[in-house]
């Protein structure tokens, strides 16, 4: 059986390569996997915590925060992603009793010559996760 994946936010562009990376993508909960793409992260949180209450308990599941860092000079974006890091940390310790693993794949704001992080990329790393049942609380960056 496939694990199920559900997309929330804008990160439809990821959709064909989850499935490719032997996901099935759902539209909403229940599901194994919730990947949050979205910008704001009191929407990313609240999503997060709401996936997190919805689950059996007993299931293996994981939450994806997926960042998307500005430049470095972009107080905005920076302080979404500070904000939904500290929760990374925090949600890895308080939802490891109840098996929901916290991670984020922080994508852009590297320094140049790094290529820039494709869906595909990203797919691959929420996979990679999702393999390493002992992986959580951590930040992995691409691009």
């Amino acid at each position: 059986m496939l694990p199920q994946a559900w997309l929330d936010g804008p990160g439809d562009e990821f959709a064909p390569f989850l499935a490719d990376a032997g996901f099935d993508v759902v539209a909403g909960a229940p599901a194994d996997v919730l990947i949050t793409t979205q910008a704001d992260a009191n929407a990313a949180i609240a999503s997060a915590e709401m996936f997190a209450a919805s689950l059996p308990h007993g299931g293996e599941a994981l939450v994806v925060h997926v960042l998307r860092a500005g430049k470095s000079n972009d107080w905005a974006s920076t302080r979404e992603a500070a904000l939904l890091s500290a929760h990374v940390r925090h949600a890895a310790l308080a939802w490891a009793p109840r098996r929901v693993r916290v991670n984020a794949i922080g994508i852009g704001g590297g320094q140049p010559p790094a290529a820039p992080a494709t869906p595909a990329d990203i797919a691959a790393a929420v996979l990679a996760i999702w393999e390493l049942p002992s992986m959580t609380g951590q930040v992995i960056r691409l691009g």
